[in-house]
């Protein structure tokens, strides 16, 4: 009797390690229920940052398709606020980006995708705030910005041309920059289609 109650013990000491990975609270599995509810839904509305379908928080997934019926965008609810995977495709099938949310909030590394599949960025966050290191790439596979933050904070910047040339590097101490920062990317990397937009 006492051994099964200490191996018991040791168990239940062990359990919280078990669920390895980052860290991050999007590793715990979150039920979402299989409800999924068209985004243009006259029935869906937010009140107060809430989604609510027929005067009901959703719990469940909101979606949307392109015109060819493919699907656009697919992401998880619960009580009306955002939680657990996001996801986006392109219109040809191909996967746009993969985010996480805990309670509303942005957590845990999210991803994002050119339409030919090449890596787009990768970004970390925690309850919604940015730490870690933010990459993110020119469709062709090199680097174009690495960004380090604690805390929310920017420690670090280097961005590259899509040459491979280095035109940002500095380091923030104190809220003062030092480093070099006097030029300007001739293409921004935020369009969520993926696609380079002159400045």
């Amino acid at each position: 009797m006492i051994m099964h109650r200490l191996i018991l013990y040791i168990v239940l000491c062990l359990l919280p390690f078990s669920y390895g990975g980052n860290n991050s609270k999007h590793s715990e599995i979150t039920a979402i229920p299989d409800l999924t509810v068209e985004e243009g839904s006259d029935a869906l509305n937010i009140q107060n940052g809430v989604s609510y379908f027929s005067n009901v928080p959703v719990s469940g997934y909101i979606i949307s398709h392109y015109n060819n019926s493919a699907l656009k965008e697919k992401n998880g609810y619960i009580n009306g606020i955002q939680e657990g995977t996001s996801l986006s495709w392109f219109e040809n099938g191909t996967m746009n980006s993969k985010r996480f949310y805990v309670n509303g909030e942005k957590d845990g590394t999210h991803y994002g995708w050119y339409s030919d599949g090449s890596k787009r960025f990768e970004y970390n966050f925690t309850n919604g705030v940015n730490t870690g290191i933010h990459y993110e790439w020119y469709q062709n596979g090199s680097i174009a910005k690495k960004t380090v933050y604690k805390n929310g904070i920017e420690e670090q910047v280097q961005a590259w041309r899509d040459n491979g040339k280095l035109y940002i590097n500095y380091v923030v101490k104190n809220g003062v920059i030092y480093g070099m920062n006097n030029s300007h990317l001739c293409y921004t990397l935020k369009n969520e289609k993926g696609e380079y937009a002159k400045k």
